[in-house]
């Protein structure tokens, strides 16, 4: 069938079908016709890198001579209609070539067009007929390049071509059978076209022979001053030939040798920990669009399970890695570069169609303009929407700069390759053209969701906040219950996670601001765990040494203390503030209580430094308050420096 930028021109059905035979002619007529203003003109030499095409000439080859091409096919396949051939036909001004093996049925499908019949001396044509068609297709050693290399690299044109020829001629599967057929099928083929045709939409005409006249006379053209074209010419076209031959052998010796490494790859990690051959895969799958169709990547898939078991256990369990993921290496054409900068610069043009064709981003045309509501000049896109073919589509949405929404079309219901192709290549798209211009990018599977409708549910979507995981919602809910906690009621609540808030007492808090004040050089607070509060411990001690201070706290329970050490050193009073946690491993054993200490430490710390204002100089964690000793604070805020001794060289031993 058509390829989608074959479907994208505004052109056919066909007003010209020219079904004369195979050389006679008929390329040197197709550029005839276009020189004559039919400008989208089918020819068999252009379908050679469509796969699609052959695909398509393969089921007309079927359709037309099922006692031939498709015995024992059930059901039988129906002959073909005017939809049919508008699959591939219908979008072309003229069609030659391979038009001739189903002439009447083109004829009889298009009754609006007219019929040119080029025709040539019988010895000159079976000639050209044999050493270009018939021994490509039928010669010693054709099945190996047609059934190998054609089946791996996936093209049928040898195979549609076989059937069609085999058809044509009446079954004759061999040269001998085709050469003994040839002037019955030659002479019939012709007459049948004469009788079948009227003569007023008939011309019988020699290409070479005739000239400009009678072609022109025919198709109502004026007389062209430039000479008549030939073309492919016998020397040309088997150069042709070999190019494409070369080329089809090129791309499926390189798929056979990456499915080999793939297979001898498999072989050597036999018996290997599977952790080593999932990372071989992770690092040809994300290099994969560098060797033909992901072939050694799909190998390695397939056959690594195989050889190795735990490997597909594995490769669920670990799949690739987001950061190893490539994009498919296609790139913009000049001329989608053109018609963008023609998309920004004019307001006549609603938006641009782009595909994929021949590794490379082309555009296929513009949308039209015809309102200046956005949901009007939707309904101009609809109609691209195919239920099995991929698109971009690049509209203007927005009133302000950047004007543009890039839309990427993925059916479900599209080939495989397609579809990745189409979703590795989007942000290629954005970054070639400029990623300034664009606002947003939207991926949608199906029409609805590129209609006013789904357009209005997409905004609704991004409209709402972002979901949040379980830890992201606590850290929210601390945030605004602290922002939230009153400071005139008595108590100052802490808020260590959503589940955890523990008041600490204002008389509490007071006291911490007063020794940020220097008004006391004490603070000691504990935990009440019945009523889960942070509590100021009364005393009216104002111990002047470490000593003293470690006879106040509690021998047996927690504490949270914080104290002004004044102390001279080096000759320096200087009075820096300590925060010392203590809990002893005698006394208190309420497993509750040791563990909300140890919680609620970070939530005291942050306190006292942003709500009283404390610098803690350092931090302190011991069991018993014994361990804290006036010589190891002074070591902890003046820790001794050691002068960097040079290197002494040893002496020389003595002889």
């Amino acid at each position: 069938m058509a390829t989608v930028q074959d479907k994208a021109r505004n052109a056919g059905p066909p007003q010209v079908l020219c079904v004369g035979m195979l050389r006679t002619g008929t390329n040197s007529l197709a550029a005839a016709l276009r020189l004559l203003g039919f400008k989208h003109v089918f020819h068999g030499l252009d379908s050679r890198t469509k796969p699609s095409h052959w695909d398509f000439f393969e089921k007309a080859a079927i359709a037309k001579w099922p006692e031939i091409n498709a015995k024992g096919m059930s059901p039988q396949p129906s002959p073909f209609t005017r939809e049919d051939w508008d699959e591939l036909f219908g979008v072309y001004d003229a069609v030659t070539d391979l038009s001739c093996f189903w002439a009447l049925d083109l004829i009889d499908a298009y009754p609006e067009a007219k019929v040119i019949l080029t025709e040539r001396d019988y010895e000159n044509w079976i000639a050209s007929f044999d050493s270009q068609v018939l021994r490509p297709l039928f010669g010693p050693f054709v099945d190996i390049f047609l059934k190998g290399v054609g089946t791996i690299i996936g093209n049928r044109a040898g195979f549609a071509m076989q059937k069609t020829i085999r058809g044509f001629f009446g079954g004759a599967s061999n040269l001998k059978e085709l050469h003994r057929a040839a002037p019955a099928v030659y002479r019939q083929h012709s007459e049948r076209i004469k009788a079948h045709v009227a003569s007023e939409r008939l011309l019988v005409y020699r290409v070479g022979k005739d000239g400009w006249e009678p072609l022109c006379d025919f198709l109502d053209k004026e007389v062209p001053k430039t000479a008549f074209p030939f073309e492919n010419d016998k020397e040309a076209h088997t150069k042709s030939d070999k190019a494409i031959r070369r080329q089809a052998n090129i791309q499926a010796a390189k798929i056979v040798v990456t499915s080999a490494v793939g297979i001898v790859l498999a072989w050597w990690l036999w018996g290997r920990p599977p952790q080593l051959p999932v990372r071989i895969h992770h690092l040809v799958t994300a290099t994969s669009f560098v060797v033909e169709g992901q072939r050694l990547s799909r190998c390695i898939k397939y056959y690594f399970p195989l050889l190795h078991p735990r490997v597909a256990i594995q490769l669920r369990r670990d799949p690739i890695p987001a950061t190893a993921r490539m994009q498919s290496g296609i790139s913009a054409s000049q001329e989608l570069v053109s018609q963008f900068n023609s998309l920004l610069s004019s307001d006549d043009n609603f938006g641009l169609l782009v595909t994929i064709e021949a590794e490379t981003l082309q555009p296929l045309q513009f949308l039209p303009r015809s309102s200046s509501s956005f949901d009007d000049n939707l309904s101009s896109l609809q109609p691209h929407l195919k239920p099995n073919e991929a698109l971009y589509a690049l509209i203007h949405r927005h009133d302000t700069a950047p004007h543009l929404t890039a839309v990427t079309y993925v059916p479900d219901s599209a080939k495989v390759r397609q579809k990745m192709l189409f979703a590795s290549t989007r942000l290629t798209l954005v970054r070639k053209l400029g990623s300034e211009h664009f606002r947003e990018s939207i991926f949608a599977t199906t029409p609805e969701e590129l209609s006013s409708q789904g357009f209005a549910k997409h905004d609704a979507h991004t409209e709402l906040e972002a979901p949040l995981t379980e830890e992201e919602r606590s850290l929210g809910a601390v945030k605004q219950a602290e922002a939230e906690a009153s400071t005139g009621t008595g108590t100052r609540e802490i808020h260590l996670s959503k589940t955890l808030a523990m008041p600490i007492a204002e008389d509490a808090l007071a006291a911490m601001k007063e020794l940020g004040q220097s008004g006391r050089n004490l603070v000691m607070l504990k935990i009440n765990p019945e009523k889960e509060s942070v509590e100021l411990v009364p005393s009216d001690e104002s111990p002047s040494s470490i000593a003293e201070l470690t006879s106040t706290i509690s021998s047996t329970e927690p504490r949270f203390t914080l104290y002004r050490f004044t102390h001279t050193h080096n000759g320096t009073e200087s009075s820096p503030v300590l925060f010392i946690y203590t809990c002893p491993a005698t006394g208190n054993r309420s497993i509750k209580n040791r563990m909300l200490y140890p919680l609620m430490k970070r939530a005291v710390l942050e306190i006292a430094t942003s709500e009283a204002g404390l610098t803690l100089e350092k931090k302190l964690e011991v069991e018993e308050p014994s361990e804290v000793t006036e010589e190891s604070v002074l070591a902890e805020l003046h820790p001794k420096v050691t002068a960097r001794q040079g290197f002494s060289r040893p002496k020389r031993p003595g002889r």
